[in-house]
């Protein structure tokens, strides 16, 4: 997880941030009027994604020992749990943990905002600035090596305060809020009358996003041993889609009733201050909990 040992996984962020100019090349190649070269451009999209994926797992799955770019000092600390238990852990006893509920309020809250950009970006551009599906690319485009790039910077950021003496404590949540106040901006995006001030102002909110989100996966590992980490960020996964469903039904009722995506985007703009004060309350010292 990004953030979560002495220097974050670049790899897999780097892969993701180059792939979107891959397809892109591919559309303009491949033209949609054409069936036969529009066959052609999926093919060769898959196998791009394909090919990637087979390479980062050659690269990182595998033991941390057997990894030839794993120093001592990261060996160290990802072995620092010990030898512990292996047993698996149930989900009903994780929900009687504060710190399970700290980790799910954030993604609560947080998720449903990604979701809100995946579903409502398009429309937003087309009603808005007339961008149609012939011009979209570039600034979905945008938005999402950016949103890469923002993974790659709150995991670096965390490890850096780390790396300089910082607690997780302070690291974590010194991040996820400088992230939090960078998201704020988006509340503008759709008052401006200028197609990139938009699209530049949802790329700063989705790498914000990002790169809160980075801190927020790592804190599992801060707050639980190695055999509760799948179990809490499924946990929390659940949480995030019933927040996301909540959100995309608010979503298309405040735009029916208001006509405008301004309420949602000053939602988007504030939810991750709810977020990071649940985690803060839940999880005040980031104490690490204390499994049967």
């Amino acid at each position: 997880m990004p953030g979560s040992g002495p220097y974050p996984p670049w790899g897999s962020n780097i892969h993701f941030i180059h792939l979107p100019f891959v397809v892109l090349s591919s559309s303009v190649t491949c033209p949609l009027r054409a069936g036969r070269a529009s066959r052609v451009c999926t093919i060769s999209t898959f196998s791009t994604g394909r090919r990637g994926a087979s390479r980062e797992a050659r690269v990182h799955l595998r033991e941390p020992e057997q990894h030839p770019r794993v120093t001592p000092a990261e060996l160290a600390h990802i072995r620092s749990d010990g030898d512990e238990d292996s047993t698996r852990v149930p989900w009903l006893p994780l929900l009687g943990h504060r710190q399970t509920w700290a980790f799910a309020m954030g993604k609560f809250f947080t998720d449903p905002v990604w979701w809100f950009y995946l579903f409502w970006s398009g429309k937003f551009f087309a009603e808005r600035f007339g961008v149609s599906i012939k011009t979209i690319g570039a600034p979905l485009i945008t938005i999402y090596v950016l949103a890469d790039i923002g993974s790659v910077a709150g995991g670096w950021f965390s490890s850096a305060l780390l790396k300089r003496g910082w607690t997780a404590n302070a690291a974590r949540k010194l991040t996820m809020l400088l992230c939090a106040l960078c998201v704020l901006p988006v509340a503008y995006a759709p008052v401006t009358d200028n197609l990139w001030t938009a699209v530049l102002l949802i790329s700063l909110a989705a790498a914000a996003h990002q790169g809160f989100s980075a801190n927020l996966f790592t804190l599992t590992s801060d707050l639980f041993p190695r055999r509760a980490v799948g179990s809490v960020v499924g946990i929390g996964g659940m949480a995030g889609a019933l927040g996301g469903i909540l959100m995309q039904a608010a979503s298309g009722r405040i735009k029916e009733s208001t006509g405008s995506y301004l309420t949602m985007f000053i939602i988007a703009g504030a939810v991750y201050f709810l977020g990071l004060t649940a985690i803060h309350l839940l999880a005040p010292r980031l104490e690490r909990a204390k499994l049967a």
